[in-house]
């Protein structure tokens, strides 16, 4: 995929995150699955790996406490 692929990408996880956190709240697995994607457009954008992280962290909280 190309930079500007993951860049759409991005603004549609962003767009469903918002969705998701709006009606179901914090502890749901689409809500995980978002953060999972955001971060993996981040580390292929290779701009900003702190957020990446951050997100990657996100994703594994909700998933650990949903278990």
């Amino acid at each position: 995929m190309q930079k500007s692929e993951f860049d759409f990408a991005l603004g549609y996880y962003q767009k469903s995150l918002h969705i998701h956190l709006c009606t179901t709240g914090e502890d749901n697995s689409d809500v995980a699955t978002c953060y999972h994607g955001m971060t993996h457009a981040y580390c292929e954008l290779d701009e900003n790996p702190d957020k990446a992280f951050e997100y990657y962290e996100k994703s594994l909280a909700i998933r650990k406490s949903i278990l």
